[in-house]
């Protein structure tokens, strides 16, 4: 089946008058004028967290303190996010608080579904460190209908002990975004 989207203007409408469109544009708020006025579908238009900012939430430099990137001080706070997937990659999000409750993502792993791969990676990037949360998809912890074991299962054989994460979205997007202001 072939899909396609045709998207229209306000403008290419030759009825319209100045007046009578800019009458409408004021009622819209910043987010809805590319849908309204040019026709863009409200999803692909702009980011989907408008909150971010660049300049503010992207470091230019390794932090103080850091031995890279991708390595924060033994301190900071740990907390690591595991989006399960059978057939799609894995990704796995790691995050650092510092002692003033600034929160820093600092590695971002997109990988197979190899189990003991992705396990001895969560290993190496949490090991001697003060780990406050981990969570995976709750697909995760549904057992396997013969061997009745879960992915869940599989990790605690590597000491990683994993909480079912949220299914929330629109909790989860309310929430990060009041992290980004």
């Amino acid at each position: 089946m072939t899909r396609f989207i045709i998207t229209g203007s306000i403008y290419d409408n030759p009825h319209r008058t100045d007046a009578g469109v800019a009458e409408f544009e004021s009622t819209l708020t910043s987010d809805e004028k590319a849908c309204r006025l040019f026709g863009i579908p409200s999803a692909m238009a702009g980011l989907i967290y408008k909150e971010f900012e660049y300049d503010e939430h992207v470091l230019e430099r390794v932090p103080e303190g850091w031995a890279d990137f991708d390595r924060p001080p033994n301190d900071y706070t740990i907390r690591w996010w595991w989006d399960y997937h059978t057939r799609l990659p894995q990704a796995i999000l790691f995050l650092a608080t510092d002692q003033k409750g600034r929160v820093f993502v600092f590695d971002e792993l997109f990988c197979e579904n190899l189990i003991e791969t992705n396990a001895r990676e969560v290993i190496a990037k949490t090991k001697g460190r003060f780990v406050a949360d981990q969570e995976i998809d709750p697909f995760a912890l549904i057992p396997h209908p013969v061997s009745k074991e879960s992915i869940q299962d599989e990790l605690a054989k590597y000491d990683i002990y994993v909480n079912p994460a949220t299914k929330d979205l629109r909790t989860g997007i309310i929430k990060t975004r009041e992290r980004l202001k």
